[in-house]
């Protein structure tokens, strides 16, 4: 009976250590690896550069589009990621090309499980500053906060498994822009007019709409649905970065227009931008620029009335997510006029104010 005891007792150790051995073994995964295409209209021209580039993505000229790629078992839910960076994994992809090549995750590919089940993945970009948190409703989302330079994409959910892979089809996330921009000309009417001003200081933004500037964008993981309003608590101002013409062409830097002075010509030239909060705009005081020279130290505001394209008489109304809008900044001796134009990545309409 004794014997029997422990010939039981054995046995029960063994179940046990079987059932432990099973619970901690790893997924059995496959050898096709999860790979994507990449569709975007404008990009920056890479992960270190985050200033708005306009083109498209091409390898040999150096402007791939460095992305975050969340993978998931779950469809619209990231709280526990297939990629899962704590453990050693990769969450970038770095696309060459637009629509063409396929590409993995860098330095660490990750594998299809060998299931068959599906994978889903959702990129954002710039790959760096996104944080993951709960909106007020408790949806996560992936969250960043704006400083003016950054050309904010985000590409909604795409699924994928091995089978697909094994038949050369591959899933092209697609990123849409998620902010407005401002290309900003400076031009002084005549001499009389750069006497009376004096150097540029400092422009940025100050209001949209008339109200403080929303600076921290919610994109929720079910839908990839954008919100603007969700915990956010309004900043008065948003640095403007300035443009190198060193080269010949207006090129985006990371620089802060405020580090610098900038003397007035009476050619234009394409002296600063800033990516911002869209709003849906109505044509009247869409925008508010806050403006300082040398001869001016208290700063004076500028407000953008945007116009239509098409016809600059007519006020531009809409949506202005994903669109680029020029906005021309023309100091008189007795005033200053402000006009705006749109040239886009998906072209919205113009604006012309005077500051006085």
């Amino acid at each position: 009976m004794k014997q029997l005891f422990f010939s039981l007792l054995a046995v029960a150790a063994m179940a046990s250590c079987s059932k432990s051995e099973l619970a901690t073994r790893p997924e059995v995964l496959g050898t096709d690896e999860i790979k994507a295409k990449l569709f975007a209209l404008s990009i920056d021209a890479d992960a270190s550069s985050r200033a708005p580039f306009e083109g498209t993505i091409d390898a040999t000229s150096g402007n791939s589009l460095t992305a975050q790629v969340l993978a998931s078992k779950t469809s619209g839910d990231y709280s526990t990621l297939y990629n899962d960076p704590t453990s050693g994994m990769s969450d970038k992809m770095i696309f060459s090309d637009n629509g063409t090549t396929e590409v993995g995750f860098d330095t660490t590919p990750a594998y299809f499980p060998a299931d068959g089940s599906k994978i889903y993945l959702m990129g954002f970009y710039p790959y760096t500053g996104w944080t993951k948190r709960q909106n007020d409703d408790n949806n996560d989302c992936h969250t960043f906060t704006l400083t003016g330079k950054e050309d904010l994409m985000v590409a909604a959910e795409k699924g994928t498994d091995k089978a697909e892979a094994q038949a050369g089809t591959f899933p092209t996330l697609e990123f849409k822009h998620l902010l407005t921009k401002l290309d900003i000309h400076l031009i002084a009417e005549d001499q009389a007019a750069i006497d009376a001003w004096g150097d540029v200081t400092d422009i940025y933004l100050t209001k949209a709409l008339n109200a403080n500037i929303k600076d921290r964008v919610w994109v929720k993981y079910s839908d990839a649905t954008v919100d603007f309003t969700v915990l956010n608590t309004p900043t008065d101002s948003i640095t403007c970065y300035t443009m190198d013409a060193t080269s010949g062409q207006a090129v985006a830097t990371d620089d802060a227009f405020s580090k610098q002075t900038l003397t007035l010509t009476t050619t234009s030239a394409h002296s600063a931008y800033v990516l911002i909060t869209p709003v849906i705009a109505t044509g009247t005081n869409d925008y508010t620029l806050g403006v300082k020279t040398a001869n001016h130290t208290d700063p004076f505001y500028v407000k953008v009335n945007l116009k239509d394209i098409a016809n600059s008489s007519n006020a531009f109304t809409g949506d202005t997510t994903g669109k680029s809008f020029a906005v021309t900044l023309t100091f008189k001796a007795t005033e200053i006029e402000a006009k705006a134009t749109v040239t886009e990545w998906v072209d919205g309409g113009t604006a012309d104010e005077e500051i006085q």
